[in-house]
């Protein structure tokens, strides 16, 4: 008796700030988000074969998929769906991660980066989410199993 492999599973967390509902902060409101949010969850699912269930989308801007605040885009849930992402990955799947928003920079305090500064992502709050917590879940995945992400934000260059 031959065992028969699982297709390989294609997940994606699309994430899309513009800002707009975070006055007085340092980071000023971004353009394009939505029409950018669009555009790859229509190439994912379109071209690449993702099922539209399993691509999971963070904004924000409305309409608003989720009344319970679940998918705002902060840094508890960035990372909790980041973990569900990657959870239970087989060596054969397919991952990608997109976000599109404000980028930034601090000091090392770790001694982690080969350029010495952090790049971090910054969420609806204005929280910068350091790419040492990101690649914390992507570094869990099974040998074979493949990960793309793409950043859309200023200091992004070695951001994972």
């Amino acid at each position: 008796m031959s065992a028969t492999l699982a297709p390989p599973r294609r997940k994606a967390l699309l994430i899309a700030i513009d800002y707009a509902n975070l006055p007085g902060h340092e980071y000023p409101e971004l353009l394009g988000g939505q029409r950018q949010l669009e555009w790859v969850q229509g190439l994912l699912i379109d071209k690449y074969g993702f099922n539209d269930h399993d691509v999971v989308i963070m904004k924000d801007f409305g309409p608003y998929p989720q009344p319970d605040g679940s998918l705002w885009p902060t840094s508890t849930n960035i990372l909790r769906e980041l973990d569900k992402l990657v959870a239970d990955a087989a060596p054969c799947d397919r991952f990608f991660f997109y976000f599109t928003g404000h980028g930034s920079q601090r000091k090392c305090r770790h001694g982690s980066e080969p350029d010495l500064r952090d790049e971090a992502i910054v969420d609806v709050q204005g929280v910068k989410l350091i790419d040492n917590r990101l690649h914390e879940r992507i570094r869990r995945l099974p040998i074979g199993a493949k990960f793309f992400a793409l950043f859309d934000c200023c200091h992004s260059a070695t951001i994972l």
